[in-house]
């Protein structure tokens, strides 16, 4: 059943850590699951599930059994009367959002990424923005779990609701999740406008909060050592009637002479040489500038750069003012489905560290911020972003009980070369964000234990605790990072498994 490959290597997509499984495994079904935590259990041994490996941090790492999910991602089914869509949970959000638009139908929570999967979103409550959406974890209405002991557990909302609200932000210990039903809404067209944002506004408590409460999609970015802000805001549009049209003569039976044309076919003809060379002479202008503007000046001149200043950090803040000039400088519309408007481009590999704070508060963070990085002399990336949710309900979701900014710092990877500031800035963020009572995002960087994290969660920790028990009472999907959280002692989340 498993891939016994002793000497096999494994680890995210940012190459954060490192960890040697001793078997992979590839269910292609439940069943397939079951067996495959009867074979562990029958080994005394330990599993975790891979995912997309996308997280940035060790959530994911095991020496052990690991098990990968990439042929669990089938779409089940859709009902558009109870608006929920069913499916195994190794499938890849954008396929979920672009199976639920065919009938109608459409995802709120989107987050800026979309090659992740729908179990590990929910996992880690992968969040959009807009203060009146919530975490992903919260649009969760079913469940299929393969627990600690192989049996096949259902959760589903109207009679599991408490567990439920527990084991959707599941952090990876309750089980393998198998199956997934999410909540969904009626598709509407966004209308997106994006321009620079004075650091006078950003920083206007006030303002602020009236952006936050009054549109449905919001966020800002700060380019570090710029005044540079950027914001973007979003509203659902009246879509128009887009159906063909038949002509006004022939709708009202109206006939009247007109002056003899050549016809549409001989028109065609006499210009097809020109047009047809004009089309291509245009078509690959197009993609020259398209090249230029995504691929070359975004993939390639700004990883060179900041490649460069990671060997001569003096760089850094000329990097970012040319970055924050090219590119949020002008103002941009963007009109289309959420999965358009709302994803963009991470560029490369990167560490992440993200936490959520009081929403009222996120003016004040990002002046204590802007603080300590010009008081401590830190070189920063870009971009810092602010995003906004709902309160949760949640228990494990880092907006759980009240309305949240996420605030995210980047700091990149390029060409695998560390900047020289990464940790001493993240280290700096996270006490900041803690002395704030931030919660950090799960699948990012924190240096968080039990202490710690009984303190920002209370009796949601407590309970989440109590139902991880009954579902593995063996520890089977327990490894090291986990243990981490459930330690007296601090122990950074990217730290390798041994």
């Amino acid at each position: 059943m498993p891939l016994q490959l002793p000497a096999s290597r494994w680890t995210n997509l940012a190459g954060i850590g490192l960890c040697h499984p001793s078997h992979h495994h590839y269910p292609t079904s439940t069943e397939d699951v079951q067996r495959i935590v009867e074979f562990v259990r029958s080994q005394k041994g330990k599993c975790r599930v891979a995912g997309g490996g996308r997280s940035p941090n060790t959530a994911t790492f095991t020496n052990e059994h690991l098990i990968h999910m990439e042929h669990m991602s089938r779409i089940l089914s859709i009902d558009t009367v109870a608006r929920t869509i069913t499916c195994e949970a190794g499938a890849v959000m954008e396929e979920v959002m672009k199976s639920v638009d065919k009938v109608g139908l459409m995802v709120r929570c989107v987050p800026s990424y979309v090659s992740t999967t729908v179990g590990g979103c929910i996992a880690t409550a992968t969040h959009s923005s807009g203060i009146r959406c919530n975490c992903l974890s919260d649009y969760v209405r079913g469940l299929k779990i393969v627990d600690g002991c192989a049996m096949i557990r259902t959760l589903a909302t109207g009679k599991d609701d408490a567990e439920l609200r527990l084991a959707a932000c599941h952090l990876g210990v309750m089980g393998v999740v198998t199956e997934v039903t999410l909540e969904v809404q009626p598709r509407v067209q966004w209308k997106v406008v994006s321009q620079p944002l004075s650091m006078t506004d950003a920083t206007n408590t006030a303002l602020v909060a009236e952006k936050v409460k009054s549109t449905e999609y919001y966020r800002w970015w700060w380019v570090p050592h710029t005044e540079g802000c950027y914001e973007s805001y979003g509203s659902v549009e009246d879509v128009p009637d887009m159906s063909p049209k038949s002509p006004l003569r022939e709708t009202l039976g109206l006939q009247c002479e007109t002056p003899v044309k050549p016809s549409p076919a001989a028109l065609r003809t006499a210009s097809n040489t020109s047009d047809s060379a004009d089309s291509s002479t245009s078509l690959v202008v197009k993609m020259v500038l398209k090249y230029i503007a995504t691929d070359f000046v975004r993939h390639q001149m700004v990883e060179w750069s900041l490649w460069a200043a990671c060997l001569y950090p003096n760089l850094q803040p000329y990097v970012n003012k040319v970055y924050q000039r090219v590119f949020y400088s002008a103002p941009q519309v963007q009109c289309g489905s959420a999965l358009e408007c709302f994803t963009f481009d991470c560029l490369f590999k990167q560490w992440a560290n993200e936490w959520a704070i009081d929403a009222s508060r996120a003016v004040e963070a990002f002046n204590r911020l802007r603080s300590m990085v010009d008081r401590e002399g830190m070189l920063l990336h870009f971009p810092v972003e602010f995003r906004f949710t709902a309160p949760d309900l949640s228990d494990m979701s880092p907006a759980v009980g009240r309305s949240t900014c996420w605030i995210g710092v980047v700091m990149y990877r390029p060409r695998g070369r560390e900047a020289r500031d990464t940790h001493r800035c993240y280290q700096g963020f996270c006490r900041l964000m803690e002395e704030m009572g931030g919660r950090p995002h799960w699948a990012k960087y924190y240096d968080w234990g039990h202490h710690e994290i009984t303190a920002a969660y209370g009796d949601h920790w407590k309970r989440f605790l109590a139902l991880r028990r009954r579902m593995d009472p063996d520890d089977i999907f327990v490894n090291r990072w986990f243990s981490n959280l459930i330690s007296p002692d601090r122990v950074n989340s990217t730290e390798c498994a041994h």
